[in-house]
């Protein structure tokens, strides 16, 4: 794609295609795309949906020597460089080669992980389902919808300790030593971005959750999330309907 110069790609991962609706992202993506061109071959969008599966396993012993199977016969360097199971499980995948972790979250794996996606999203859950009879999303102003998000929000999350603060934190402090890219699948990928976007970084997410009309739940800048965030979003995933998408998608 030629905005951010990630490509699906040849075999053997399949003849794969599909759709980019292009919005703001610029920055964002011009950033990205220096970052998929250096190294042994070029990265592109189906790398960074490997390392976003790789989160979901559960034999941390297991995790190098799947990345060597994937990566050791074009000449790739990457390597699991640390494995944190805080409130959201993710892993440091990193490539000295290029200097680069892309740090992946997990997804919705677990009980607690439910309750985290339905504490943290409840306003937003609330509102969708509520437009379902009377189309309220299209017709209030954005500013209010943030603003009813947010006290719902606010109110459930009460009962729930944060589960983004260990992964901003360790996220801001990769930088300091090297390239990062964020990425995940479905709750992890809604952690990407809001990190991205909290943190001012890159990241490349599979059926996240929107952040839209949530920004002022987490803190974060709308500007930021559109020019940091990519989102690969299948037409009928329910997740993905949650809240608004933003960035490019």
């Amino acid at each position: 794609y030629e905005v951010c110069a990630l490509e699906m790609s040849p075999p053997p991962y399949g003849n794969l295609s599909t759709t980019l609706l292009h919005k703001p992202g610029a920055r964002g993506a011009a950033a990205l795309a220096s970052v998929v061109q250096d190294g042994p071959r070029r990265l592109d969008i189906v790398d960074f949906a490997l390392f976003s599966s790789l989160a979901y396993y559960d034999h941390n012993d297991e995790l190098n020597a799947t990345l060597d199977g994937w990566y050791a016969p074009s000449g790739d360097d990457w390597y699991v460089r640390s494995v944190q199971d805080a409130n959201v499980r993710f892993l440091d995948v990193y490539s000295p080669s290029r200097n680069l972790s892309v740090i992946a979250f997990r997804g919705t794996a677990t009980g607690g992980d439910a309750i985290a996606d339905m504490s943290n999203w409840y306003g937003s859950i609330f509102l969708g389902l509520s437009s379902l009879i009377m189309p309220l999303s299209n017709v209030l102003p954005l500013r209010f919808i943030q603003w009813f998000v947010s006290l719902t929000s606010s109110l459930q999350s009460a009962l729930v300790p944060s589960v983004f603060d260990d992964s901003i934190d360790y996220a801001k402090s990769a930088e300091g030593s090297r390239r990062v890219v964020l990425a995940g699948h479905s709750l992890g990928a809604a952690v990407a971005n809001i990190v991205a976007a909290t943190n001012d970084q890159r990241s490349v997410a599979f059926s996240p959750p929107g952040v839209v009309w949530s920004t002022k739940t987490f803190g974060i800048e709308l500007d930021l999330v559109a020019s940091n965030t990519i989102s690969v979003v299948p037409d009928r995933d329910p997740i993905a309907k949650i809240d608004m998408q933003g960035g490019l998608v």
